[in-house]
């Protein structure tokens, strides 16, 4: 079973504040100039695909990491359809990748990803 997009997002945002001993709030701020961001999402997981796209291309590039980007992230910016390029980054679980689940821009996410929803 797929993880939801929402919940892919909050998993790469809660990497990205441990790598960075961050806050949520900073990295709503840094990618979307919205320190509540993640808040909001908590209560009602519902983002576009573009928000989805913009927390890709923060949270893959290397220079918004001081380790290597996580194999979770790449896996996330794949799905998303954000491409990864030479980006340092550790394994990422591929075998449950679903090509089939990359949104298109204009899409709502609610709660689960294409994959799951076919289920």
């Amino acid at each position: 079973m797929s993880l939801p997009l929402v919940e892919r997002l909050r998993g790469c945002a809660a990497l990205w504040a441990d790598d960075q001993a961050a806050s949520l709030a900073r990295l709503g701020r840094a990618v979307m100039n919205d320190g509540g961001f993640f808040s909001r999402v908590e209560s009602n997981p519902v983002t576009t695909t573009a928000t989805l796209e913009r927390f890709a291309e923060f949270l893959i590039n290397p220079a918004n990491w001081i380790a290597e980007v996580p194999g979770e992230v790449a896996q996330f910016a794949r799905i998303v359809g954000v491409k990864v390029h030479g980006a340092r980054h550790g394994p990422a679980d591929t075998a449950n990748m679903d090509p089939s689940s990359r949104g298109k821009a204009g899409d709502n996410f609610p709660v689960c990803d294409q994959a799951e929803a076919a289920e």
